[in-house]
């Protein structure tokens, strides 16, 4: 906003059936069913508006395989932070990571989850992204990890 340049794409279907896909434990599957996936949706839009950076965003309402096309120019930054069951976070890194530019990050939410071992792999031994930081947060099981592409 400062620069009056740049782009934030942000991806999410806001929707219950994609954040279940390939969940089993019970008590995950009880607390992402009870989420008003409408209100948060309008939240996220209504704080884009607030913070005076709707011309610099572009929100896609999908899940990830539905707006990779649209994605078809090399990325600079990366958050990864979706369904974090151990298939569709594999499926995130296959499908994204490879658009990362050289010199480009990605950010890896809850990269020390069971679930994410596999995906992590992926990051660190298929592309070779380089750790650079583990963010924590006030949650002690929550780490965000940093890597760059080289």
């Amino acid at each position: 906003k400062k620069n009056q340049s740049g782009k934030i794409y942000g991806i999410d279907s806001w929707d219950v059936a994609d954040c279940l896909r390939y969940m089993i434990d019970v008590n995950s599957i009880e607390w992402w069913s009870q989420l008003n996936y409408e209100e948060i949706y309008l939240q996220c839009m209504k704080n884009i508006q607030d913070c005076g950076v709707e011309h610099f965003s572009h929100i896609f309402r999908g899940n990830s395989e539905m707006t990779l096309p649209y994605i078809n120019f090399p990325i600079d930054i990366l958050h990864i932070d979706g369904n974090h069951e151990e298939i569709p976070a594999c499926e995130n890194v296959l499908m994204y990571v490879p658009k990362i530019k050289h010199g480009g990050f990605l950010w890896f939410n809850d990269a020390n989850w069971e679930q994410s071992k596999k995906a992590i792999d992926l990051v660190e031994n298929k592309y070779k992204m380089v750790l650079i930081d583990k963010a924590k947060s006030d949650d002690p099981n929550n780490f965000c990890n940093l890597y760059i592409k080289l």
